[in-house]
């Protein structure tokens, strides 16, 4: 082991506590406490693996940084609405991000998946002999505990006569029983489930954590692996052909069937744009990304070390690529159509990602195709994390409120306003602004009570968010409750 045992210690023991707090945060609370026990985490394992790794190729950074900012979205908004999805991206992101940096880059390349899943998942587990080797005492230091024994026998002991004073002290001073009590309800059993859950939790997370971490920095030296000529690669290639074919064949009759609603807007006439816009989007995003991963595919079985591609290959990846660019123009013109008649939601807005996602990744399968040194997997997996650290930057509960407040006041579209239970606080500043636009002769003056019992209700369970529940977009919401309160006794007033 490279590694001096002390500091390796040190290390765990501040990941454990780090795991338990996380537990805690990620269950119960959102806001700052998440973002903070997630930053600590990212950067505990990052240090240890920099530690061990002076001359650590930068590149880590494509996935570190994008992993920081995801965890910074917690602390810029509280919703819980892909809070999961948020989560399990920032310790991906970061998992990538050792991996690089322990010299295992060659496993994020074509061809490498079931290596690079083993090597994160299965070998850590499989290795966490080597974290309790590190947990295994020092015989030496096993002497020095023996003769510390007596002392805690002696603490063992006084605790009898430490639980008479405490009675009598708390007989004698009311401010004593006080402050004793409170102890006491902190420990009720709701509080010491919890806190037992988040140790248990927390200490499984820490093991796993540690285990990858010491495994991945004590087998830091990439496991060189002999080139030899692959006997099967022409059957390889037969079979991506065949593979690729068929699924291009497929594609290719439905992206010309969208062509027509996609260049010349003709529709049949028993379909309305409505119905169009309302049917087919969720289902067309997921065949977009579905036809991606075929290519992604083929290009795994034939192209692994970024070795250039058959030509059969490059003309199916190539053609598959303009078919598919073709079906997700016409899946985002059904959702901006759809959009228009009825309003943002989170999931209009995260199919839209999507929508934009897959087509950077068939821009990237495009170039692929074109250059061979390029590692698709690996800008892939930079890309994908880029976009989806500055997606989880942006508040989507306030962005969908702000769109569809400003549509509603203007008259462009029928109001929902019973959607606004299903957003975050992050509604409540658009839902005063509608109050304030609901007079008569607006086209809210219809809505102005509903709007109101909504705000009224946001508010009674908003309440004041503790220390670690905070986050930024707070501000703005006490600012513009304030502002709705104070306009509303000025009004009783009057």
């Amino acid at each position: 082991m490279h590694s001096d045992k002390r500091k390796f210690r040190i290390i765990l023991i501040s990941i454990l506590a780090n795991s338990i707090f996380f537990t805690d945060t990620f269950l119960f609370r959102s806001g700052f406490g998440i973002f903070f026990s997630l930053s600590c985490l990212l950067l505990l394992i990052t240090y240890v693996f920099i530690s061990e790794n002076k001359s650590a190729d930068r590149a880590y950074l494509i996935f570190l940084v994008p992993s920081l900012l995801t965890a910074f979205s917690f602390f810029l908004y509280r919703s819980y609405e892909q809070y999961l999805l948020r989560v399990a991206m920032s310790l991906l992101m970061l998992t990538l991000s050792c991996i690089v940096i322990s010299g295992k880059a060659g496993l994020i390349t074509e061809g490498s998946d079931l290596k690079l899943l083993g090597e994160i998942f299965i070998k850590p587990v499989i290795n966490m002999v080597l974290l309790f080797r590190i947990l295994k005492p020092n015989p030496h230091k096993t002497e020095k505990n023996k003769k510390a024994l007596p002392l805690l026998m002696g603490v063992l002991a006084s605790l009898p006569i430490l639980l008479l004073l405490t009675a009598l002290f708390s007989a004698a001073d009311k401010r004593f029983e006080g402050l004793f009590l409170k102890i006491l309800e902190a420990f009720n059993f709701e509080n010491t489930f919890r806190l037992i859950f988040d140790i248990v939790l927390g200490t499984i997370l820490a093991l796993c954590t540690g285990s990858f971490a010491v495994y991945n920095t004590v087998k830091s030296s990439e496991e060189s692996v002999e080139s030899k000529a692959d006997e099967n690669y022409g059957k390889k290639v037969k079979f991506a052909i065949g593979f690729l074919s068929a699924i291009t064949f497929l594609v290719s009759i439905f992206a010309f069937l969208q062509l027509e609603y996609l260049f010349f807007g003709r529709l049949p006439d028993e379909i309305s744009a409505s119905k169009i816009a309302r049917e087919g989007f969720f289902e067309m995003a997921l065949a977009t990304a579905v036809v991606f991963f075929s290519g992604y595919i083929s290009v795994g079985i034939v192209g692994k070390n970024k070795r250039d591609l058959p030509t059969p290959i490059k003309i199916c990846n190539i053609g598959l690529c303009v078919l598919d660019s073709a079906i997700v123009f016409s899946a985002a013109k059904k959702m901006l159509a759809y959009i228009g008649i009825f309003g943002l939601s989170i999931k209009r807005v995260f199919t839209l990602f999507i929508i934009f996602s897959v087509l950077i990744m068939l821009s990237i399968l495009f170039i692929r195709c074109l250059l061979h040194r390029i590692n698709l997997v690996f800008v892939t997996a930079a890309a994908i994390s880029i976009l989806f650290s500055m997606y989880s930057l942006v508040d989507k509960d306030m962005a969908v409120s702000v769109y569809n407040a400003s549509k509603y006041i203007s008259g462009g579209i029928e109001p929902d306003i019973c959607y606004f239970y299903e957003l975050s606080d992050s509604s409540i500043p658009s839902l005063v602004n509608m109050s304030n636009n609901s007079d008569e002769g607006t086209p809210l003056a219809d809505y102005k009570d509903s709007i109101n019992t909504v705000i009224e209700d946001k508010i009674a369970d908003y309440g004041k968010p503790a220390l670690f529940d905070q986050s930024l977009t707070d501000i703005i919401i006490n600012r513009n409750i304030s502002n709705y309160i104070n306009a509303k006794n000025s009004t009783v007033i009057e």
